[in-house]
């Protein structure tokens, strides 16, 4: 039998975290190493720390360009806002970065993105 799903256990998963507003900025061990396949994101969190709605945009990277854009995420004022999905939600490839930019509103947004290396 062929195992399709990865087994996520807590030893090998990591945060890739950040408070984020209107500049686009780089997330904790955001960068895919090499030697790795991909990164897997299977969880995120994000909070609205503003008192007004706020769009969070993430982009996947190479070098400073632009590979892909994850289409915004709208939080209301005070908002929290999470999904997981053990197969993953974003996938990174290796030598790619991600990074996170308030696109709506002024923010700040904090981000937290559990994360495992294919």
């Amino acid at each position: 039998m062929v195992k399709l799903v990865k087994e996520i256990h807590p030893d090998s998963t990591f945060e890739m975290e950040g408070t984020v507003t209107t500049t686009k900025a780089d997330l904790t061990n955001n960068l895919v190493p090499a030697n790795k396949f991909a990164r897997k994101v299977y969880s995120y969190l994000l909070i609205n720390k503003s008192s007004t709605p706020a769009g969070i945009t993430f982009t996947i990277e190479k070098d400073t360009t632009v590979v892909r854009t994850i289409p915004e995420i709208m939080l209301d004022a005070y908002a929290v806002v999470s999904e997981q999905n053990e197969l993953g939600l974003i996938t990174i490839p290796a030598g790619h970065n991600i990074k996170a930019q308030v696109t709506t509103g002024t923010g700040p947004v904090s981000c937290i993105l559990r994360c495992y290396d294919l």
